[in-house]
């Protein structure tokens, strides 16, 4: 384990992941749902980091209102192309490639084994 819940995000922490492949199996975030108000949603992910966003922001999304300091949030870039942001209590576990390879397999495996559901016209768009 890399990082736990209950320690700190920082930037040295995210410059250790460069080129290695990580599980980010907890990454919750809360955002405002139209329907349900705030919900909590998991962003979990994985893959090999190719890069790091670091960015100061004084806007709170969430009470819609500047802030008197700045908050200090990470992303990581994947080789992939995809950027995740990562919240602050994320878990972050360092993977072999062979241990991704199989978490790939899997997911389709299961992507797979899901019936899709047709699409109605009028209905469902």
């Amino acid at each position: 384990m890399v990082k736990t819940k209950e320690q700190e995000l920082t930037e040295g922490l995210i410059s250790g992941l460069l080129g290695n492949f990580i599980s980010v199996p907890t990454n919750v975030f809360k955002v405002n749902d139209p329907v349900d108000g705030e919900v909590e949603l998991n962003c979990w992910f994985a893959g090999r980091v190719a890069g790091y966003e670091v960015a100061h922001v004084i806007y709170d999304h969430m009470t819609q209102e500047f802030l008197e300091e700045p908050m200090e949030s990470f992303a990581v870039l994947l080789c992939d192309g995809m950027r995740y942001q990562l919240s602050e209590d994320c878990e972050v576990k360092k993977i072999t490639e062979e241990k991704f390879a199989e978490m790939v397999a899997e997911h389709q495996a299961s992507q797979i084994m899901e019936k899709p559901k047709l699409l109605k016209p009028g209905e469902d768009f």
